[in-house]
């Protein structure tokens, strides 16, 4: 969704997934929920899509390679892999933050 996107992303300790994507302009938006599943052996997580404002993306397996830096409020979370969107496949990486609880 390029540079200038922005969201939310929640991991929950029964192992639901949240995502919310959107431009700054706020011309495009996506989100999705669902379960995941996280292999520390080869560093990943797997985010298993029930719901998604794209109903192609519903019943996806979106693997996503981890790392994390830091502790904490201001710990930085990268996200990477694979990825269809708009029909073209991609290679993603998607940067978080997190906020002070």
């Amino acid at each position: 969704m390029g540079p200038d996107a922005s969201g939310v992303l929640q991991y929950t300790a029964d192992r639901k997934v949240s995502v919310h994507i959107m431009t700054r302009a706020a011309d495009r938006y996506f989100a999705y929920y669902g379960d995941y599943e996280v292999d520390d052996a080869r560093g990943a997580v797997t985010h298993l899509i029930e719901l998604s404002s794209d109903p192609g993306f519903v019943g996806a397996r979106n693997l996503r390679f981890a790392a994390l830096e830091g502790e904490g409020a201001g710990a930085r979370l990268v996200l990477s892999g694979p990825m269809a969107f708009d029909g073209e496949s991609h290679t993603i990486r998607v940067l978080w933050v997190r906020e002070a609880d």
